[in-house]
């Protein structure tokens, strides 16, 4: 008798394809500050994240973790209060099958700057449940994050 499960691959190809849509190419201190572009962002990706869906922010200190999208926005419209633009850049996406990894560099403008700086090579971790978002970490230490995600260098 022939067992029926998931196309694993199939399902790794759609957690790739969700990422790579929530990162997008968006600037972000645009989105979280505006009520409107937020609203229509939220559209685009609310339904591929759990409700509850926990993140985490790995940072010198104490990481700052979080629930759901309202605690997200909050969080995040801190951390871009000196931004004027603050863009996210995708160098590498990784299929872990439930997990994906995306390494990156962010890149913006600092309030009263002329040229854009970009960030540390950092790195995202994605954690998929039943095909939807669970948590995202997130690592300025891309180092960090690849021995988190159980990937050797």
């Amino acid at each position: 008798m022939a067992r029926v499960g998931r196309d694993t691959a199939q399902v790794a190809k759609a957690n790739v394809d969700l990422v790579r849509k929530q990162i997008g190419d968006v600037d972000l201190a645009r989105v979280l500050r505006d009520d409107d572009a937020w609203a229509a962002r939220l559209a685009d990706i609310d339904s591929f994240f759990m409700d509850d869906f926990e993140f985490v922010v790995r940072v010198p200190g104490e990481p700052v973790t979080g629930k759901g999208f309202e605690e997200f926005r909050a969080g995040f419209l801190d951390w871009i209060e000196p931004w004027d633009t603050y863009l996210p850049k995708i160098d590498e996406i990784l299929d872990l099958g439930d997990r994906v990894v995306v390494l990156g560099r962010d890149r913006g403008r600092i309030r009263g700057s002329d040229g854009e700086i970009e960030g540390p090579r950092g790195l995202v971790l994605y954690h998929f449940k039943e095909g939807i978002v669970a948590r995202v970490e997130y690592y300025f230490d891309r180092d960090e994050g690849l021995r988190a995600a159980g990937i050797t260098t």
